[in-house]
């Protein structure tokens, strides 16, 4: 959108509007619960492609966190994103620059989220050399090096190792969508009450749906990690239950606290519900 002007976008509860200038990249940190446990080892850049802009570019700084003067004693890592956008095809380069810094990592983990990638995209390479594009997530996260296109929120998803040296990721026939400020359909599903809460042992989860399909129910921390997934839990009509004993997909004992229960469908609508972890006193 253009500037100069006044625009008004749905806000549920549950969700946030983000506005974000055309060809950015925004680097993020994964889980992390305070500066201090900042670690540069994996890196989740978000990446905003327009046909608008042609080329742009990011630099992030990274020192050891703890020298004064690094700076200034060239003790630091400059890490460069340099987006390139044409007719079909997008190319993201990434190269680093600097002395380095006492603790840098030999190599990182990136997590490229590509924002509005409104199709499949028919080819996905780094330095030349083919990633398969998983049909499933979970083949996306097991694999050493991969690609997936998320329907749902029209982005493709791309991880590798970055050995702080120059790689290229080029994309194919990737189509850039239009963000729609649409409002989701309300009203298909719903969370009720949890009983009791707060809870100690257990807790009941009622989801009360409208029409039958694939429904997804995560339950996350406060971090945002998630404790507990359910793939397609939920496909019958009217009220549908769900029971949770306080403990993560590993059966490890959670400690008392605040959880969010968030029940997903097929398209991407959401709804949630608090739960209160509280050992009895």
């Amino acid at each position: 959108m253009n500037g100069s002007q006044q625009v008004t976008v749905p806000a549920p509860l549950d969700e946030m509007p983000l506005f974000v200038k055309a060809g950015s990249f925004i680097p993020t940190a994964l889980n992390l619960p305070n500066t201090e446990a900042y670690s540069s080892d994996s890196l989740q850049i978000l990446y905003y492609p327009d046909g608008s802009v042609k080329e742009s570019h990011f630099t992030l700084y990274n020192d050891d966190g703890k020298t004064p003067g690094d700076w200034e004693k060239g003790q630091y890592q400059l890490i460069n994103f340099i987006g390139d956008v044409s007719s079909g095809q997008i190319q993201v380069t990434v190269n680093s620059k600097g002395n380095g810094y006492t603790g840098m990592p030999s190599s990182r983990e990136m997590l490229f989220q590509i924002k509005r990638i409104s199709s499949l995209p028919s080819f996905v390479s780094l330095d030349g050399k083919n990633i398969p594009i998983s049909s499933t997530e979970s083949g996306y996260e097991n694999a050493a090096k991969g690609a997936f296109w998320d329907s749902n929120n029209q982005q493709l998803k791309v991880h590798f190792i970055y050995g702080n040296g120059t790689d290229t990721l080029l994309i194919k026939n990737a189509v850039l969508g239009v963000p729609s400020f649409s409002k989701p359909k309300t009203g298909l599903f719903s969370l009720g009450n949890p009983e009791p809460q707060p809870f100690s042992n257990q807790v009941l989860i009622p989801v009360h749906i409208s029409k039958p399909g694939d429904y997804t129910l995560k339950i996350y921390n406060i971090q945002g990690q998630i404790l507990v997934q359910k793939e397609s839990y939920f496909s019958q009509k009217g009220k549908n239950e769900f029971f949770w004993n306080g403990t993560s997909a590993g059966d490890n004992n959670l400690p008392d606290g605040i959880y969010i229960a968030v029940v997903k469908d097929s398209k991407g609508n959401k709804a949630h519900t608090k739960l209160v972890k509280m050992g009895k006193r």
